[in-house]
């Protein structure tokens, strides 16, 4: 026996190498991190050049929107503005070629007439003012007045105290009312007066209502305190009847 085997074999105890190094576990952390590089070189070659975007199609260049087709309609003609009247007036200057020869009741007179039509116009001695254009259908003077001649009667604004009273009795004259008579002219203060505004605002616009009507009017001259004579007009319904 192999006093150097205590198991009783016949080799010798394997050697016994001491102060051998254990085998160390790889790290289990992350990989340090890589050192900075320096940036590479040029590599000899620009990238290609990018083409541009076409041009939009519609008109008004690329940035323009589009320009939709119509919806199968047109909007319907405007008609041209009438210039608007500063407030407190009458809205409405239609029909202010009627007036150029300015041939208006000059000296007295009784005339059946019939209303050609009614305008506001701004006039070159009186300012804004009401103007009716009438024709002469009967007549007190067939010398100086013939039938058929066109007269007109101008209302300035300037003076309100005067010429709203005045307006509102021709206004009342072409709807039938006669202010001479007590009961109408109960009426005119009753019911005209305080719609007398919106009349004479459609009296002087484009539908002209008061076209076509029949009216008196009886010219009178009357003295001003500044010694001038002037020609003062009152209105009267017809005596003839409407339409005739």
């Amino acid at each position: 026996m192999n006093p150097s085997n205590p198991n009783g074999g016949g080799f010798p105890f394997a050697p016994q190498y001491q102060g051998a190094p254990t085998p160390q576990a790889p790290p289990q952390g992350y990989p340090p991190p890589a050192m900075p590089q320096a940036p590479a070189a040029p590599q000899g070659y620009a990238p290609p050049p990018v083409a541009p975007m076409p041009a939009a199609s519609y008109p008004g260049g690329p940035l323009a929107p589009p320009q939709y087709p119509p919806q199968g309609y047109a909007p319907p003609p405007q008609a041209p503005a009438a210039p608007i009247a500063p407030q407190g007036r009458f809205a409405g200057m239609a029909g202010t070629h009627l007036y150029e020869s300015g041939n208006y009741f000059d000296g007295a007179g009784e005339y059946e007439t019939t209303i050609l039509g009614v305008v506001l116009k701004d006039t070159r001695k009186s300012g804004p003012a009401v103007i009716v254009e009438l024709q002469i259908d009967a007549t007190s003077d067939p010398s100086r007045v013939p039938v058929g001649t066109k007269k007109g009667w101008i209302q300035p604004l300037a003076k309100r105290d005067t010429a709203f009273p005045n307006l509102l009795g021709f206004v009342a004259a072409a709807l039938g009312f006669d202010a001479s008579i007590a009961a109408h002219k109960q009426r005119i203060e009753a019911e005209i007066a305080p719609q007398s505004e919106g009349l004479l605002e459609r009296a002087v616009g484009p539908e002209q209502p008061f076209a076509g009507r029949k009216v008196h009017v009886s010219c009178r001259l009357h003295k001003t305190k500044a010694g001038e004579i002037r020609t003062i007009s009152d209105f009267r319904p017809s005596r003839a009847p409407q339409g005739q």
